[in-house]
């Protein structure tokens, strides 16, 4: 009976120990600034988006089906808005970013070019890590 209940233990502390890694290691964070211009219709301006990049890892996938989320603050002369895009999808070469159901633009891992679909407007700019 001893025997048994010592199995189970382990058995027990091993899930438990598995649970904790999968979830304190699921991700990795990438920062980066992106100077850049917003496409306005009075012509474009300059300005800078600061990026939170949170990708997944494999495993995650059991349970999500997004591969990743961004936060990104928008710096447009002294003013900045703060968003939340829930959902990044990678299909290799970029990074294809919705907020919501509705796409909202693309990061591209070759050239580290930010396109997206901002409060103020379409901002184009390369990235730089932070």
């Amino acid at each position: 009976m001893k025997s048994i209940f010592k199995v189970l233990l382990c058995v027990c502390a091993l899930s438990v120990l598995l649970v904790v890694v999968l979830m304190n290691f699921s991700s990795t964070v990438t920062a980066y600034k992106c100077p850049g211009t917003f496409a306005l219709p009075e012509g474009p301006v300059a300005g800078d988006i600061y990026v939170h990049l949170e990708e997944y890892r494999p495993w995650v996938g059991l349970w999500s089906d997004t591969d990743g989320n961004m936060k990104i603050e928008v710096r447009k002369a002294d003013q900045a808005t703060f968003d939340y895009l829930s959902r990044v999808d990678d299909n290799g070469i970029n990074l294809l970013i919705f907020k919501g159901q509705k796409a909202a633009g693309m990061f591209s891992r070759l050239s580290n070019i930010l396109s997206i679909n901002t409060t103020w407007g379409v901002f184009d700019g390369m990235c730089t890590k932070t």
